[in-house]
């Protein structure tokens, strides 16, 4: 992520991205700062506005070809948000933020990339292949009940 967009990022969720005042590194490309910066809006917005508790980004980074987003206490609801970010990166291009598809390098690395972006020689690849598995659900009443909300 450049310069510009890594900076505004964090001056626009200080309370996540730079609790204390330092600044938790951001191992993504620009493509996916549309989605990380959503993601942030809606878990302060659980923050201010339904008594969840403060989110704190501890590492953001790219891994087997999906968004991380590692962090310390948060509410059911705040970790469903986060799950379905990470859900959406892998139908995101890290490079551009357009509709992209996971594939696998010819090094056997995995990304996610729109079809401009894709390395030459790399294959579509399954989410198995990543050795991950996502599982995308939205919080039932009796969570929100559970967190508060």
């Amino acid at each position: 992520m450049n310069e510009a967009l890594y900076s505004a990022i964090h001056d626009r969720w200080p309370k996540i991205l730079a609790p204390n005042g330092k600044k938790v590194s951001l191992q993504i490309e620009a493509g996916w700062n549309t989605l990380l910066d959503e993601l942030c809006e809606q878990l302060q917005h659980y923050t201010d506005h339904e008594g969840a508790p403060q989110v704190e980004a501890h590492q953001i980074k790219e891994k087997f070809g999906g968004l991380r987003f590692y962090i310390g206490q948060a509410s059911a609801s705040q970790h469903a948000l986060i799950r379905f970010a990470e859900g959406l990166s892998y139908r995101t291009c890290e490079t551009c933020g357009a509709v992209g598809e996971l594939y696998k390098t010819k090094r056997n690395w995995f990304t996610t990339k729109c079809h401009a972006h894709t390395p030459q020689g790399a294959t579509p690849a399954v989410l198995e292949d990543a050795s991950c598995r996502i599982t995308v659900w939205l919080p039932t009443p009796e969570i929100r009940k559970q967190d508060g909300e």
